[in-house]
């Protein structure tokens, strides 16, 4: 109950702010806009000052923009983002595939931390999902807080790494083994991870 409360409460927050709008971007046409408005979250979120945007890593942004592109041809892409008075505040970049939503990548502008921004919009995109028929959101990556509202169903994931016989692979598998080890002692970290997902998408008591 707190939590969908909340979320009244970040919407009623945006509104005040101006016009409130949610736009949905999966055609190809439509994805240089939805780049533009990602890039510009980007730079205004708490990743920027971190370097861990996309805006900081020019292979990165290279990749999105190929492969955006891609998965707009193939049905694939759901870029979602809300703006107030046509200024972009967050966005959520989600691939749909196999009747599932994928949760890529999502930022906010930080300067609108306290309005919820980054929370309230999944509500739309969730109720999207729902009239569609998808009936599962996968929030991808680590049990992170902020996801773990939305959900309490988890999965485990294991990751395989094969390496060849050779000087770049043996070099590689010491480089995942040294950085594994950091992980453990700095917080015990395993191979296997849990993320956040739900056979639902509807947000409790919907």
């Amino acid at each position: 109950k707190n939590f969908r409360d909340n979320l009244k409460k970040s919407e009623r927050r945006l509104r005040k702010a101006g016009t409130l709008a949610v736009r949905f971007h999966q055609k190809p046409e439509e994805v240089a806009d939805f780049i533009s408005a990602v890039l510009s979250v980007e730079r205004r979120s708490w990743k920027e000052l971190a370097g861990t945007s996309i805006t900081t890593n020019p292979i990165q942004e290279g990749l999105y923009r190929r492969f955006l592109t891609s998965a707009a041809e193939n049905g694939w892409l759901l870029g979602t983002v809300l703006s107030v008075d046509d200024n972009p505040l967050a966005y959520a970049m989600g691939f749909i595939f196999e009747n599932i939503y994928y949760n890529e990548k999502a930022s906010y502008d930080e300067s609108m931390r306290a309005s919820g921004a980054g929370s309230y919009i999944y509500l739309p995109i969730i109720e999207e999902l729902y009239r569609r028929g998808v009936r599962l959101f996968d929030f991808m990556g680590k049990c992170e807080e902020f996801k773990m509202r939305w959900t309490q169903a988890t999965y485990t994931r294991t990751t395989w790494m094969l390496y060849n016989n050779s000087v770049g692979g043996n070099l590689l598998r010491a480089k995942h083994a040294a950085g594994r080890l950091l992980d453990r002692i700095k917080g015990g970290k395993d191979d296997s991870e849990q993320s956040p997902g739900g056979d639902d998408p509807r947000p409790a008591g919907a």
